[in-house]
């Protein structure tokens, strides 16, 4: 390595290339709106003072140990590929250090063994460090395919180059750091006030919203944990939203059980939960609340798009502690409504023991009393059958209690739970879905039966909302002695002529066949699909 050898020089005149330097040096500080700008700009001028082929700007980031590259003279294609482990170590080196480096042919096949993929063919090389306020930033660097092309008077101009790019940053980061304070802090406020509101589960959207503006993020999804090992995406803001919202997937693999496993926030390359939508650049921070990680915040950009800063890293890792707050408000909300309706539903079962239940069973007494005086045989058969009647009415009734007050006294009931899975899932209609019951539910579908059910009804609903584009659903749950059938049907575009299997689809199957049963999709009347899932009652043989 050589850090000065006398190359040739450019055949421009010295005043014209001074010119271009002192403009380049306007130019650099015109760009001061943004660190991106300058980077961009820098890029450039780089390689038209240079002469160069290519050229670019080395950023350090996350402590050094990533490179952001931004390029100038390279093709979209080349750009993608130009991300080499030598090149970057290369660039990285040159960053921490204080010495511009030139390099020749021999030298670079030395330093870089595997070569630099995507950067054109290199006789020469010439890099300049960057700094700011004295510490190590980045590198400022150009290439061409003649060895010794960069002279001694060219690395003296991009060192100066390098460091008015310096103050320039410096000047565009404060800036923009000033401006960033002024939007956490207004969007602070609004978050605040949206907590304290009547109703404060609107508070979500308006903390997505705003670390979507912050971050620079395209899609932000709260994740928490499903039933057995799967997550599922409670909330979904930006790209792609439709198709994310109540997504289950699978837990193991995922960026979202890492952090959830973990507890510390980190980068990612993309999120893993939705493999048909192209997410790029991921942060993953978990939402804890008393102590306790209650979901996974993720912030994603397009497939191909910049990785995150630091300063949007650390937004984003500040906003969490908003989402968990706001995500506790919700459910707290929602815990205080259930007790409402226990309350309520304790109410009207004692109404009904104490006064309906007593009429009936009054009234019943004295048709039989009556029966003895009453001498037409047709007429005594209507009293006997009006008394049958009564009797089954209280039995009935006394079902509907010990229903109404089981939530209180022991687990949630089946019917309880397909009527809470078909709340949460309202947003993602135009109307809410409409169900249905019949025959004993609870009495007769076995526990173990139950999460299944659920999953049919969740994921039949969220192919209504997101592939169906269906404006009215309907939920049917029907039990016999037998066997369970669960009917999901939309008025949604109809089914594919030649549908694709998605793995939630495939995922009902198994849970039908497991027990014996099966599960179709069908056209429904007069438009739309019917989802229709029944399962008999046996013990799994996979349990």
């Amino acid at each position: 390595m050589r850090k000065s050898t006398p190359g040739p020089t450019s055949s421009r005149p010295t005043l014209t290339r001074l010119q271009q330097l002192v403009a380049a040096h306007g130019d650099i500080h015109a760009a001061a709106v943004s660190p991106g700008h300058i980077y961009e700009r820098l890029a450039a001028v780089a390689v038209e003072i240079a002469g160069a082929s290519f050229g670019g700007v080395a950023v350090l980031e996350d402590g050094g140990r990533r490179i952001r590259r931004i390029h100038a003279g390279l093709t979209p294609g080349q750009e993608r590929a130009a991300a080499a482990p030598h090149a970057d170590a290369l660039l990285a080196e040159i960053a921490q250090g204080i010495e511009p480096i030139r390099i020749d042919d021999g030298e670079l096949s030395a330093r870089l063994p595997d070569g630099a993929p995507g950067w054109p063919d290199m006789g020469s090389f010439l890099a300049v460090p960057i700094r700011v306020r004295g510490e190590a930033f980045g590198a400022l660097f150009v290439g061409h395919p003649e060895p010794g092309h960069f002279s001694d008077e060219l690395q003296g101009n991009l060192t100066a180059l390098a460091g008015t790019a310096g103050l320039a940053i410096d000047r565009a980061t404060l800036q923009q750091n000033a401006a960033l304070r002024a939007r956490i802090s207004q969007a602070v406020a609004e978050v605040a006030s949206a907590l304290v509101a009547e109703h404060s589960e609107d508070a979500i959207p308006i903390v997505a919203e705003r670390i979507a503006d912050l971050s620079g993020g395209d899609s932000v999804s709260i994740v928490v944990p499903a039933e057995e090992d799967r997550l599922l995406v409670e909330y979904s803001l930006g790209v792609a939203a439709r198709e994310l919202m109540g997504r289950s997937y699978p837990r193991e693999g995922s960026a979202a059980a890492l952090a959830l496993d973990s507890g510390q926030p980190f980068l990612s390359d993309r999120p893993r939960f939705a493999e048909a939508v192209m997410l790029g650049p991921t942060i993953c921070v978990p939402l804890s609340a008393r102590g306790v990680t209650i979901g996974v915040l993720v912030v994603a950009r397009i497939e191909g798009a910049a990785q995150f800063t630091d300063e949007e890293f650390e937004t984003a890792v500040d906003f969490a502690g908003q989402v968990a707050v706001a995500l506790v408000i919700a459910r707290g909300r929602t815990e205080l409504e259930r007790l409402n309706r226990l309350e309520d539903r304790s109410r009207i079962a004692r109404d009904l023991h104490d006064h309906v239940i007593q009429r009936l069973f009054a009234s019943g007494l004295s048709l039989q009393a009556s029966l003895p005086r009453v001498a037409d045989p047709a007429i005594r058969s209507i009293i006997e059958d009006q008394v049958s009647a009564l009797d089954t009415a209280i039995v009935e009734i006394r079902t509907a209690i010990s229903a109404m007050t089981a939530e209180g006294v022991r687990r949630e009931t089946l019917r309880h739970r397909i009527i809470d899975a078909i709340g949460s899932m309202t947003h993602a209609f135009p109307a809410s879905p409409e169900l249905s019951f019949a025959g004993a539910v609870d009495l007769l579908v076995p526990s173990e039966m139950h999460d299944d059910v659920i999953a049919v009804v969740r994921e039949g609903l969220a192919n209504a909302a997101k592939h169906a584009r269906s404006t009215r659903c309907s939920v049917s749950v029907v039990a016999d002695e037998d066997e369970v059938v669960v009917e999901v049907a939309d008025d949604g575009i109809g089914m594919p002529a030649h549908p694709e299997r998605r793995s939630g689809t495939g995922n009902l199957s198994r849970r039908a066949e497991s027990w014996g049963g099966t599960m179709q999709h069908e056209p429904n009347t007069p438009r739309g699909t019917r989802l229709l899932w029944r399962a008999p009652y046996r013990d799994r043989s996979d349990r």
